[in-house]
């Protein structure tokens, strides 16, 4: 299956890669397919004298996937970040649950004062 771009009808919101809602971008049309290999790239033609399809892009796809594979990265990169933010909650829980609380009996019992008889002048 084809993804279809098209920089004058395409849209990267609505559009799904389709011959009728073309995608407007190629990074787009790679984030769409999600891994690699990607399928292969159908783009309308921009001049006007000139309608049809070209097969394959050249160069802006090495540029494209150079942004798509550092987005990858980020995207990994975050996911770690996020499964050891959850791993050292998860031992700050335990280690929290470990703590008791124990009254010192060395110490005289609480009693309630006002605030303002508290503070000596």
């Amino acid at each position: 299956m084809s993804l279809y771009i098209s920089e004058k009808s395409g849209d990267d919101i609505s559009g799904d890669g389709s011959k009728d809602k073309p995608l407007k971008t190629l990074l787009e049309a790679m984030r769409r397919a999600g891994k690699e290999p990607f399928p292969p790239f159908e783009v309308y033609k921009t001049d006007e004298n000139d309608k049809g399809m070209i097969s394959g892009l050249g160069s802006s796809v090495t540029v494209s996937s150079e942004i798509w594979i550092r987005e990858e990265h980020k995207k990994e990169d975050n996911m770690k970040q996020i499964e050891k933010d959850g791993q050292r909650r998860e031992k700050n829980m335990e280690d929290a649950k470990k703590i008791k609380m124990v009254k010192d009996p060395n110490l005289e019992k609480a009693r309630q004062i006002k605030i303002r008889v508290s503070v000596q002048t």
